[in-house]
């Protein structure tokens, strides 16, 4: 009796154990489905994108409209979007590294918390939209400048990109290429410039209040009427730099 019933309580182990590892695997499988179904889910056609968390990542975007889409905490890695419309789009903490966006509107934007390390956007338009604030399908968009606190734009190239009026408190751009950009009255509280190239960048009136452009490459840029209260320059370059006083130099500029 007492061999009969060791035996039948390894077999109730071994099933437990069986049943167990085979529930988890179902588990598995269904959270992978149900992520595959969400992706599949995306449609980049209709009249308004609704794909928030959708893995596009890779994806050529040029032929969707994007104006005005939902795509918070989605994956669009390495996505190729050169001239395309994102304006209005939402993409807070959305992961846009190495995105290949030329040109690409993304006015009035929410890329609050995004990460953009290594992007190209060269020429992209991130200024306020004319439409912003207005209904779009039931939905009102974004406010009418583009929203980016916090964005990690590491090492992005942003030359000649027209960034006016945008929110960029705390956003971190160390590194970025910001040559020719047009930053005039944004807003950059805290921002990390630190080694950031601004060759001929417009600043005039930006907020430029505790940001730090150590090391940052400040040729021929015009800071013109910018708040530098409580900034940090150390090692930075002035040559023909316009301080907020309108004139150049004395160095480093102050407010």
């Amino acid at each position: 009796m007492r061999s009969s019933a060791m035996r039948i309580s390894r077999v109730v182990r071994v099933v437990s154990a069986v049943l167990l590892v085979s529930g988890s695997v179902l588990l598995g499988a269904g959270a992978a489905s149900a992520g595959d179904v969400a992706a599949r889910s995306c449609d980049l056609t209709a009249d308004t994108v609704d794909c928030a968390r959708a893995d596009l990542s890779g994806q050529d975007l040029r032929a969707y409209d994007l104006t005005g889409a939902v795509l918070p905490r989605a994956d669009l890695r390495g996505v190729v979007n050169h001239r395309g419309s994102m304006a209005m789009a939402v993409l807070h903490h959305a992961d846009l590294g190495g995105a290949q966006m030329r040109r690409v509107d993304l006015r009035s934007a929410d890329l609050g918390h995004a990460n953009l390390r290594g992007a190209n956007l060269r020429g992209a338009r991130l200024g306020p939209h004319p439409d912003a604030n207005t209904p779009r399908d039931s939905r009102a968009t974004p406010a009418c400048a583009p929203t980016c606190i916090g964005a990690y734009l590491a090492n992005a190239d942003l030359t000649n990109a027209d960034l006016t009026g945008a929110n960029l408190n705390l956003a971190d751009l160390t590194g970025a290429i910001l040559t020719g950009a047009n930053l005039s009255g944004a807003s950059m509280t805290g921002v990390n410039l630190t080694g950031a190239i601004l060759h001929n960048a417009n600043l005039t009136g930006a907020n430029l209040t505790e940001a730090d452009v150590s090391g940052a490459d400040l040729y021929e840029a015009d800071l013109t009427n910018a708040n530098l209260y409580g900034w940090i320059a150390n090692s930075a370059s002035w040559y023909g730099t316009t301080c907020p006083n309108g004139q150049q130099g004395p160095y480093p500029c102050t407010s």
